[in-house]
């Protein structure tokens, strides 16, 4: 299944924090379930069934782990003709799971861990726009509450490097987040 929720995008920020911290593509999840709920900022008190972190998390991401992200965009030649262009790029080559969701505290032999793919890698390390993560934690139960955090974040960061204000309507907002426009 696809991924879905505030779970995989709290994944999104951590991976991509730990990519341009430690400048790998190779990224270590830990020796456990909890000790990877603990890395991306929740609680491994939340109970071990199927609405706990620890299940949410495991599952989420799995499917994270296996998904491929789509950008796009609106390309304008010299002469004024738009046209569009994409690019798809998988955000692992390679995972390693070992957590025990039964036991989520277990540690297991080995580390579980993830290759970004290096399309990927080189698309989140080239210009990493900066988080607070104060605010990813305060908003982590709201996925809207995410998607326009870091929506905002961007457009500030875009606006101070060209140190030029930048103005968006309603309707550019309700676009760039998926919704229709009125």
């Amino acid at each position: 299944g696809l991924p879905y929720g505030t779970i995989p995008r709290l994944l999104l920020y951590w991976i991509i924090t730990e990519a341009v911290r430690k400048k790998s593509r190779s990224l270590s999840l830990g020796r456990s379930l909890n000790d990877f709920l603990r890395l991306v900022g929740l609680s491994p008190a939340t109970g071990g069934g199927k609405r706990g972190d620890a299940a949410r998390v495991r599952e989420q991401s799995l499917r994270l782990f296996n998904a491929v992200i789509s950008f796009g965009a609106t390309l304008t030649d010299k002469k004024g003709s738009e046209g569009k262009g994409r690019s798809n790029m998988q955000i692992t080559d390679n995972s390693v799971i070992w957590w025990n969701i039964k036991r989520p505290e277990e540690h297991s032999l080995w580390e579980s861990g993830i290759t970004l793919s290096e399309q990927f890698y080189k698309a989140v390390t080239e210009a990493p726009v900066p988080l607070d993560h104060r605010a990813l934690k305060a908003l982590r139960r709201s996925a809207l509450g995410l998607d326009l955090y870091a929506w905002l974040a961007l457009a500030a960061f875009r606006a101070q490097r060209s140190g030029k204000a930048i103005w968006i309507s309603w309707g550019q907002l309700a676009k760039a987040l998926g919704a229709a426009s009125g």
